[in-house]
């Protein structure tokens, strides 16, 4: 019979607690800078996202305030998209007033259901991005996820969590976060590079099974994951998001759906497909560099008027609530918006509705 505990063995009391702390430090951090930056905003439109920032640290503390310990415990069901959510709304605020770029992606795979312990994951999650957060010079801290694939176990789970920290920099309390890692049943492999570091996770998070029906007989299938439904309207769409991750994970999708799809990383990039080629819809991310969102839909609504091009529909696709940004996008002429993560399913379902 294995012990549960084992992987706290080698640690006191004290150094548990002091474990919890430095933990708990990090949505207490988010949830001052929210705070913070609420003070003198009501009026502006970002301060209903800034309310939920607030909401969602202070939720993810009441959540790692119960005990840290999952002996005995049985696994529960959670998506990693949830799971990530949490984590960096949580954190966004304190992201922002330190010049960083806080995001996030995980692709169709490994957006399911699964089962694990999500407390202790959230908690790990925590330490990497506020130490991402002190540590970082600038620039995007991005976490992800994927399964692998053969010749991995088909149950495992890959999470990285990229930021742009010297090299130098030692990872925080190394020592307790490889135990906690191994009492999630996972490892852990940090990498150094020129431009920063990257913690990569490998842990089992397998399908969680569903719950049977009273009376059916369970059977097993081959692929328990939905196939996507092949549109009768395919469109041709522009896709502009800056995120690699997301950009190509979702190219892929609308692909496999029916749809035609080309792809720019910024906003010039988008001017130039917009030039040479007609498109039936543009999906257009908010924030992006070089030139953003909004101008970008502006100088495609300028060059349809300059050029007598029919008009194309602009969707925005934000982080922030979409409640949060109407004047802008109201501004830019947008035809609506999309909140990320995007939810595939309501995404079909409006480029079918299109004329």
């Amino acid at each position: 019979m294995t012990d549960d505990n084992a992987p706290w063995s080698d640690f006191s009391q004290a150094a548990l607690t002091a474990w919890h702390t430095r933990v708990l430090a990090a949505p207490v951090h988010g949830l001052m800078a929210a705070a913070n930056q609420l003070q003198g905003r009501l009026d502006d439109p970002l301060s209903l996202q800034l309310v939920r920032e607030v909401e969602a640290a202070a939720h993810a503390m009441s959540r790692l305030l119960e005990p840290m310990t999952t002996a005995g415990a049985p696994t529960e069901s959670f998506t990693i998209p949830q799971l990530f959510s949490q984590a960096v709304a949580s954190l966004s605020a304190l992201a922002r007033s330190r010049g960083v770029r806080l995001t996030w992606g995980v692709p169709p795979a490994a957006q399911g259901t699964v089962a694990g312990h999500p407390r202790l994951l959230l908690a790990v999650l925590f330490v990497l991005l506020d130490d991402a957060l002190r540590q970082a010079r600038g620039g995007d801290i991005r976490l992800q996820a994927m399964r692998p694939g053969a010749p991995t176990p088909a149950d495992r789970v890959v999470i990285s969590l990229s930021d742009t920290a010297p090299a130098s920099q030692s990872p925080p309390q190394a020592a307790m976060l490889d135990a906690m890692v191994s009492h999630l049943g996972g490892t852990m492999l940090w990498q150094h590079t020129e431009h920063g570091r990257t913690c990569t996770l490998l842990l089992p998070l397998p399908p969680a099974a569903a719950e049977p029906v009273q009376g059916t007989p369970q059977r097993a299938t081959p692929d328990a994951s939905p196939s996507l439904p092949r549109t009768a309207r395919p469109r041709h769409v522009l896709l502009v998001d800056d995120y690699f991750p997301g950009r190509t994970s979702l190219a892929e999708v609308l692909r496999l759906a029916g749809h035609e799809v080309a792809t720019a990383a910024d906003g010039p990039a988008a001017l130039a497909l917009h030039a040479g080629q007609s498109f039936d819809v543009v999906l257009m991310d908010l924030q992006m560099p070089r030139m953003d969102g909004l101008e970008t839909a502006r100088r495609l609504r300028q060059a349809e008027l300059q050029q007598h091009l029919p008009r194309v529909p602009i969707y925005a696709m934000t982080a922030f609530s979409p409640h949060a940004v109407p004047t802008q996008v109201h501004q830019a002429d947008f035809d609506g918006c999309i909140a990320k993560p995007v939810e595939l399913e309501a995404l079909l379902r409006l480029l079918d509705s299109l004329p």
